[in-house]
């Protein structure tokens, strides 16, 4: 009966090793999932502040491009001649 004691608590310790084996597993990929959370939220803010500012770039490539039009059009009003003999005359 000694015998069989000595190795019923054997595989009572190699059972207690392997479920510490396992406990610690779990913390190690608790703490990754916990890393890969955090990463993730940074990414989504991160995403969010670019959306913005392609928002604001938007906004202010189509202003650009109204004060151009205006730009243009109220140069529009100005004729410029060119002097026979000038850099600016064709012949």
């Amino acid at each position: 009966m000694g015998r069989a004691t000595d190795e019923a608590r054997r595989a009572v310790r190699r059972l207690a090793n392997v479920i510490g084996e396992i406990s610690s597993a779990s913390e190690d990929q608790g703490c990754g999932i916990e890393q890969v959370k955090v990463a993730v939220s940074q990414m989504v803010q991160v995403i969010q502040q670019n959306a913005a500012l392609v928002e604001e770039a938007e906004a202010a490539a189509q202003s650009l491009l109204e004060q151009a039009a205006r730009l243009n059009q109220m140069a529009s009003v100005f004729t410029v001649s060119v002097r026979p003999g000038t850099k600016g005359d064709p012949t």
